[in-house]
């Protein structure tokens, strides 16, 4: 689904009044994927979970990894 960030900016209450800071061009999608995926058997005594990582989340920090390494 389109979502428009037509009239969608930050901004910044002063001691009076409401300031524009800048234009909000683009945001991450809201209710997405959840961060943490529910593992609970019946057999366990509470509820467990694992993270879940977004391939863009590793890739990420696959690039953060190789500028590290190759600026040593």
């Amino acid at each position: 689904m389109a979502i428009s960030t037509y009239k969608i900016f930050l901004m910044q209450k002063n001691t009076s009044a409401w300031e524009k800071l800048l234009d909000i061009t683009e945001f991450p999608d809201l209710g997405g994927a959840p961060e943490m995926l529910e593992t609970t058997t019946l057999s366990d005594k509470m509820q467990t979970y694992i993270p879940v990582f977004s391939p863009s989340i590793l890739l990420s920090s696959l690039r953060t990894t190789l500028s590290t390494s190759t600026r040593s």
